[in-house]
């Protein structure tokens, strides 16, 4: 089931625009490219790739989500891997999950052949992915990562907004797909749908 939601924006919130023409790639990584009453976040603090204790990995099984539970029926963080190369934006991502109380971001990567790398290792919950990546591109990563981990859920988080790529994207078993330019009132609306076993596809 695909679920879509439409583009509702906090009246005190400017709307985004992007300057450049591709934010993947922009050497000159405008400012402009994040929503304009964000607060600074270029001095966050950030912790990578943060290790937890065997008790805070995957509980074994599949989803859903909302049977995630540690022993004594307490409910465990949704892990999350963030595979962004631009900084900013990865900073941007992170400040808006810390909205839900339950998602824990467990790593931060910028290049597709570490996402593969991580999401093996960590075996996340929810993987945001990047497709314009150094190395490996998002979409050839997410095959890598379908067969390493299968039941961590991907959501497309890109610039990209071609029909034809959303198409191949979902056809990964992707669960979600946001274009960055409406992230700022969606990416929080996908990962709701994913958590109830249903699929995103954003405004494009």
């Amino acid at each position: 089931m695909i679920a879509g939601f439409p583009v509702h924006r906090n009246p005190c919130q400017r709307k985004w625009t992007v300057a450049c023409s591709d934010i993947d790639t922009c050497s000159h990584r405008c400012s402009t490219a994040l929503p304009t009453n964000l607060p600074d976040l270029q001095n966050r603090s950030l912790t990578l790739c943060r290790r937890k204790s065997d008790d805070a990995l995957r509980l074994a099984g599949s989803f859903p989500f909302r049977a995630l539970q540690k022993a004594g029926g307490e409910l465990s963080s949704i892990r999350v891997l963030v595979v962004e190369d631009f900084l900013p934006f990865r900073r941007f991502i992170c400040s808006t999950l810390e909205q839900r109380g339950d998602l824990q971001v467990v790593c931060e990567v910028s290049d597709g052949l570490e996402a593969v790398h991580k999401a093996e290792e960590l075996k996340p919950d929810l993987i945001l992915l990047d497709i314009g990546l150094p190395t490996l591109n998002g979409i050839e990563a997410a095959r890598k990562i379908r067969e390493l981990t299968p039941n961590s859920r991907i959501i497309f988080l890109s610039q990209e907004s071609s029909p034809d790529v959303v198409s191949e994207a979902l056809s990964l078993g992707a669960w979600g797909y946001i274009v960055k330019t409406h992230a700022g009132s969606e990416l929080l609306a996908a990962i709701g749908a994913v958590l109830a076993d249903q699929k995103f596809v954003g405004t494009t």
